[in-house]
C-alpha cells in the first residue's frame, strides 16, 4: 500500500516477518548461552598443565608447560623463588635434556641439605662438580645448599676455616699447613693479632712453601741468638748470619741480627767503641743474676742479655725489674712463670684450660673465639689477656631438627623457626613462604603453633586441588573460611589458592564469566558480541 509517498506493508504481510524475527532472537540467545556453556566446559592450558605428573611430560607438552617444585604449571610466571624448567627457560635444549637438568638439581638439594654442620658441607660434591654451600652464623649454625636461595648464595668456606683449631699446633710447620700463622713459639690464626715480633705466615711470604718459610723462622732464631752473644760492636758486625749478612750494633743495646722497635744499628763501628757489660757466658738465671760485677745483666728467654730494655714482648727478669728480691728470689719466679707457661700451653680446650690452676693459685686464661677456637696461656701475652672463664656452650644447632615440634620445642634455650618444611635460626633466613616460630606467633606453646603449620599445610593442599572458581570458592578451610580464587588475564593464570600468596589474594565469590576459565573467557565475550550485533541487525531489519 502507498501512503504519503512510501511503501508500508500491510498488517497480514508483516506478522510472519515478525515471527521470523523472534525465532532467530530466541536461536541467539541459545547461541550465547551455548558459546558460555561450551566455553566452560573446555579445559584451560593450566588445567591441562596440572594434569601432566612428570617433567617430561610436561616440559615435552605441545602446550608450553612449565615444571616447578615437583608440578606441572601453564609458566614459570606464576611461581618464583624456586628453580622453574621449560622451554622457554631452556630455549636450545630437548625436553630430555632439561628434565635430566632437574633431576640433577634435585639430588643435588637432598644431598646438600642432609649435611648438618659447615665441614660436611663444604666437603660435599655436586653433579657438576661443585661443593656445597654453607649458609649461616657459624660452622653449627645454618644450613646446607646446592645453590643460592631466597636467604643468599652462602659460602664454600667455613666461618672458622682453620684459624679455630691454630692453637692446637705445636710446631712451625704444622701451623703454616693449616693456614695458620706462626710466632714467638705459637700458632695463631692470623699476623694481624700480634706486633713487634716477627712473624711467619703465607700471607706474609707469598712465594714460598710452608717448609720454606719455617726454615727461615728456624735461620732468623739462630741469628738472633748467635748476635745476641755479642758484647763489642767489633765482635758483633763480625759475626756473619745465615743469609750472608752481619749483625748489627745498636749503641745502648747492643748487638742484634736484625732492625727491630728500638731501631735499626750500624755495621762498622767506631774506633773508641767500649765493650759492653759482660753477660756473655752465662747458660741459667741464677748465674746470669748473680754474677759478681753487681748484677747489671737480665735474663730473658732463656738467655742472658745485658739489659731488658733490649727485649720486648717477654718476660723479663733483672734486679732492676725487682729491686726488692735477691737474685735466688728472681729466678725462683721466674722458673715457675715457666712451668706455668708449659702447664697452661698443654691445654687444648677451654675447659681444661680455665680449670687448671697454676702456682699463684689463679687459673689459667683462654684466649678464642669458641671452647675449641683458641689457645690457653699463662699470662696476657701479644693476642690479649684472655679470660679465666669459657663462652656460654651453644644450646643444640637449628639445622639438626626435621620436625616442627622438635624445631620449635627446644630445652637448650635455642630460638629456631620452621618454613617450608626445614629448621631455619630465625624467619630472617626466609621470604615469601609461610614462616613459623615462637616470635612470630608469641602466645602460642610450640604444639599449637605446629599444629597450625599442619592446618595450614593442608588447606593449602586442598584448595591447589579445585580446578574452577565456583569449586574453589565452595571449599571450606580448617580455619570455617572459603578458599580464594585468583585469576590474572595479563599473564593467563589462574588458580585456587588458600589464603594471600606473592601473586596477591584472590576472590571468595564468582561472577558468570569466573566458571569459564580465563583462556576462554575472550572467545565467549567475542562470541558474545557477535550475537548482540546479529540481534541489533535483525531487529532493524523487521522494523
Amino acid at each position: 500500500r502507498y501512503t504519503a509517498g512510501s511503501y508500508v506493508l500491510s498488517e497480514d504481510r508483516q506478522a510472519p516477518r515478525v515471527e521470523i524475527a523472534s525465532l532467530l532472537a530466541l536461536a541467539m540467545v541459545k547461541f550465547m548461552i551455548l558459546t558460555i556453556v561450551v566455553s566452560s566446559l573446555q579445559p584451560t592450558n593450566a588445567q591441562q598443565c596440572q594434569g601432566l605428573a612428570s617433567c617430561l611430560e610436561c616440559v615435552g607438552s605441545t602446550i608450553s608447560c612449565a615444571w616447578a617444585a615437583g608440578g606441572c604449571l601453564d609458566s614459570c610466571n606464576m611461581i618464583a623463588d624456586v628453580a622453574c624448567y621449560s622451554s622457554r627457560n631452556f630455549a636450545d635444549m630437548t625436553a630430555d635434556d632439561i628434565c635430566q637438568i632437574e633431576q640433577n638439581a634435585r639430588n643435588d638439594d637432598t644431598l646438600c641439605g642432609s649435611q648438618r654442620n659447615c665441614a660436611d658441607c663444604t666437603s660435599t660434591t655436586k653433579s657438576d662438580g661443585r661443593n656445597c654451600r654453607w649458609l649461616g652464623s657459624g660452622d653449627d649454625e645454618g644450613f646446607c645448599q646446592s645453590s643460592c636461595g631466597m636467604a643468599g648464595c652462602g659460602s664454600d668456606t667455613c666461618l672458622s676455616s682453620f684459624a679455630s683449631s691454630c692453637g692446637n699446633f705445636i710446631s712451625c710447620l704444622g701451623c703454616l699447613d693449616q693456614s695458620c700463622a706462626w710466632a714467638v713459639g705459637s700458632c695463631l690464626p692470623s699476623c694481624d693479632i700480634i706486633a713487634d715480633v716477627s712473624c711467619y705466615s703465607a700471607q706474609n711470604f707469598p712465594n714460598m712453601s710452608a717448609t720454606e718459610i719455617c726454615e727461615a723462622e728456624k735461620n732468623d732464631v739462630a741469628d738472633a741468638s748467635l748476635c745476641m752473644g755479642k758484647r763489642t760492636c767489633d765482635e758483633c758486625t763480625a759475626t756473619v748470619k745465615s743469609d750472608g749478612e752481619g749483625c748489627q750494633w745498636l749503641e745502648d743495646f747492643g748487638c742484634m741480627s736484625g732492625c727491630s722497635m728500638m731501631g735499626c744499628g750500624v755495621n762498622t763501628c767506631q774506633s773508641s767503641s767500649s765493650p759492653s757489660p759482660s753477660c756473655d757466658g752465662f747458660d741459667s738465671c741464677l748465674g746470669c743474676l748473680g754474677q759478681s760485677d753487681g748484677g747489671t745483666c737480665a735474663w730473658a728467654a732463656g738467655s742472658c742479655i745485658n739489659a731488658c730494655n733490649m727485649v720486648a714482648d717477654v718476660a723479663c727478669y733483672s734486679s732492676s725489674n725487682y729491686p726488692n728480691n735477691t737474685a735466688d728470689e728472681i729466678c725462683r719466679i721466674e722458673q715457675k712463670a715457666k712451668d706455668d707457661e708449659t702447664l697452661c700451653g698443654s691445654q687444648r680446650n677451654c675447659a681444661d684450660c680455665t680449670s687448671t690452676t697454676k702456682s699463684d693459685g689463679g687459673e689459667c686464661l683462654w684466649l678464642g673465639d669458641g671452647d675449641s677456637g683458641g689457645f690457653c696461656q699463662s699470662f696476657c701475652g701479644l693476642a690479649g689477656c684472655g679470660s679465666p672463664t669459657c663462652p656460654s656452650s651453644p644450646p643444640p644447632s637449628c639445622n639438626n631438627f626435621d620436625s616442627c615440634l622438635g624445631c620449635l620445642d627446644q630445652s637448650g634455650g635455642r630460638s629456631c623457626a620452621w618454613a617450608a618444611g626445614s629448621c631455619l635460626p630465625s624467619c630472617d633466613f626466609i621470604a615469601d613462604a609461610s614462616c613459623y616460630s615462637t616470635k612470630s606467633f608469641p602466645g602460642m606453646l610450640a604444639t599449637d603453633i605446629c599444629q597450625a603449620e599442619n592446618n595450614d599445610m593442608d588447606d593449602a593442599s586442598l584448595c591447589i586441588s579445585k580446578e574452577t572458581c565456583d569449586e574453589c570458592t565452595a571449599t571450606i578451610k580448617s580455619d570455617g573460611e572459603g578458599c580464594q580464587w585468583f585469576e590474572d588475564e595479563d599473564t593467563d593464570t589462574s588458580g585456587c589458592m588458600s589464603s594471600c600468596g606473592m601473586m596477591g589474594c584472590g576472590v571468595s565469590t564468582c561472577s558468570l564469566l569466573d566458571t569459564a576459565s580465563s583462556g576462554n573467557v575472550l572467545l565467549a565475550k567475542t562470541n558474545i558480541w557477535i550475537a548482540a550485533v546479529l540481534f541489533v541487525v535483525i531487529l532493524s531489519w523487521v522494523y
